[in-house]
């Protein structure tokens, strides 16, 4: 970890608005609203990914699905490759079969695929989830990994009175200035 990442992650996190909604839907109304008022950096911390939600805050899908995809198909090119070079490079006649067949090697490539497949897809997401780590801040509370659903408008364009009437007026919790 780079010394200056707490830091910039600290500073990051600075002041601003915080509001605590009950429902997805609430929760993007509020952002839109606050995104029409020209509030940008509105950030979301959800226990899952709220399809509106992520569609309020202007978020485009994720890339982990084609990332594991190219991962499963590298891998079943891996398995048909292998066992076509082990039967070229050993060969062994059987009653004049063809060395590479590759109806059975089906399934040295199927689970090469998924093996693949399955590591590509930890590691992308593991290398997401240590990137936004650090990317930007979020104030830290239990109930967003729960049930509930957390707002933040950073102070420089949170302008408190009006963000904070427009997250009351969505259906908002609470709404708390956090430092």
């Amino acid at each position: 970890m780079p010394p200056e990442a707490p830091e910039l992650a600290r500073r990051e996190k600075g002041g601003g608005l915080l509001a605590v909604f009950d429902s997805p839907h609430d929760a993007a109304r509020a952002i839109a609203s606050l995104r029409q008022r020209g509030c940008d950096d509105v950030r979301a911390a959800m226990p899952a990914p709220y399809p509106e939600v992520e569609r309020a805050l202007g978020r485009s899908p994720s890339r982990i699905g084609w990332i594991t995809f190219a991962g499963g198909l590298a891998g079943a090119c891996f398995g048909y490759l292998f066992t076509s070079w082990t039967s070229v490079d050993w060969p062994l006649n059987i009653g004049g079969r063809p060395l590479v067949s590759l109806v059975p090697y089906t399934v040295i490539g199927f689970e090469c695929m998924i093996l693949f497949g399955a590591l590509t897809n930890l590691t992308a997401v593991l290398i997401g989830a240590f990137w936004s780590r650090w990317r930007r801040g979020l104030p830290d509370r239990a109930e967003f990994a729960g049930n509930r659903i957390g707002v933040f408008v950073p102070a420089a364009q949170a302008g408190d009175a009006p963000c904070e009437a427009l997250c009351r007026e969505a259906g908002a919790v609470e709404v708390s200035h956090v430092a």
